[in-house]
């Protein structure tokens, strides 16, 4: 993302792939259609914050907030309570 607007838009393209997922149901079953192994909701997003996470962690400047990083910080500190008493 060369430009600010590039850069919204890819964040924008990253929010809405990561809603798609969460709008599926999962049976199961999670990864890419080559690569689908089974699991449940929390461990997938335990892996995901954890991609989101460590790429995040490459950059210098990622255009987040210290609000936002909190939030992501705190997902993945509170993510046991998140899913207590989740049954997929």
């Amino acid at each position: 993302a060369r430009t600010p607007e590039r850069w919204e838009q890819l964040k924008d393209q990253i929010v809405e792939a990561l809603l798609a997922w969460h709008r599926q149901d999962s049976r199961g079953c999670v990864g890419a259609v080559d690569n689908t192994q089974e699991n449940f909701w929390p461990s997938w997003y335990r892996q995901h914050v954890e991609v989101l996470w460590t790429t995040l962690n490459q950059f210098n400047n990622t255009g987040l907030t210290m609000q936002d990083k909190r939030i992501l910080f705190r997902t993945r500190e509170c993510l046991p309570a998140l899913f207590e008493g989740f049954n997929d």
